[in-house]
């Protein structure tokens, strides 16, 4: 409930889920979301409690849930896509 990614790289394959809850955050993870995957930022505030959620970078044809979260991405420099869904629901 309290956690950091750190700088972890996580694949979520197909029928798989990467959840946060709490005041969790991906810090400078890489997030690699295959077709039928979902990570589910929405369920965390953010370590400060204040909807703020940090990545390393997200890429991959999967889904993004941010809930009413703002992402922010990019922290380890490199150039991804996501071809698949970012969904909020602020």
């Amino acid at each position: 409930n309290a956690s950091t990614a750190d700088d972890a790289t996580i694949v979520t394959n197909a029928f798989g889920q990467t959840i946060f809850t709490g005041t969790s955050t991906a810090a400078l993870a890489r997030f690699i979301t295959n077709a039928g995957g979902v990570v589910d930022f929405s369920g965390s505030t953010g370590p400060a409690g204040n909807n703020r959620i940090t990545a390393g970078s997200i890429e991959g044809a999967g889904t993004y849930n941010l809930g009413s979260n703002a992402l922010v991405v990019g922290l380890n420099g490199l150039s991804t896509t996501v071809s698949g869904t970012i969904n909020d629901g602020g």
